[in-house]
């Protein structure tokens, strides 16, 4: 049966692709190989284990790109135009238990809406922050709000999803995030400092402690 030890051996060959971690489709593929193995008698070589994983790492790739291309870029607005909804969002993140509290605050002139939620098995804060923006724009999507906001404190996740450069663990929350954007007449996402967050930030404190009490 193939093994680990015996891919790394074969040395990894030019794959052609750059920003797709290769290791990932090496160890689904070593898996594949070892059920081939077991329950169909077939030992394949270190070398077709390699080339499968390479092929398959190109597709998906190749197919992310494709989606990319598909999502209809953003309206350029101007950051400091006044709207009607502004939602601000924030995380609190427990480095010792992977516990994460997510809040949202939604201010129109009429009324003020505030959701919370807590999430297991986080693994950073970045994500954690991710999530709660997430979860402010997917209210207000589902809302059909026209014109909105969206504020967060973390400098690094606004800068993401306005470049469309999300760093590979913020990858699938930054897409969800741009294809529900889209149906906003008007979408802005803009850094504020964390005392003009103090609302949502004490919001997902607040979670994050009753998640913890359970």
């Amino acid at each position: 049966v193939v093994c680990v030890r015996c891919v790394l051996d074969t040395g990894l060959p030019p794959t052609g692709f750059f920003s797709t971690p290769l290791v990932p489709w090496l160890l689904w593929f070593l898996w594949k190989a070892r059920n081939k193995y077991v329950f169909d008698n077939f030992a394949g070589t270190p070398a077709d284990t390699v080339s499968q994983a390479i092929v398959a790492a190109r597709e998906w790739e190749m197919a992310q790109e494709k989606v990319e291309k598909k999502l209809p870029l953003l309206k350029p607005q101007m950051p400091t135009k006044e709207v009607a909804t502004v939602a601000q969002s924030d995380a609190a993140w427990s480095e010792l238990s992977n516990n994460a509290g997510l809040s949202w605050i939604v201010t129109t002139s009429e009324q003020c809406i505030v959701g919370n939620r807590g999430v297991r098995f986080i693994s950073s804060p970045l994500i954690a922050e991710g999530l709660a923006l997430r979860d402010a724009v997917a209210r207000c999507y589902s809302q059909e709000v026209k014109e909105v906001r969206f504020e967060s404190d973390s400098a690094q996740l606004v800068k993401a999803i306005n470049r469309k450069e999300p760093p590979l663990e913020l990858y699938g929350i930054v897409q969800d995030i741009l294809t529900m954007s889209v149906s906003f007449d008007y979408v802005a996402f803009a850094w504020i400092s964390r005392l003009r967050n103090i609302n949502a930030d004490a919001a997902a404190k607040n979670t994050l402690f009753l998640l913890e009490q359970i």
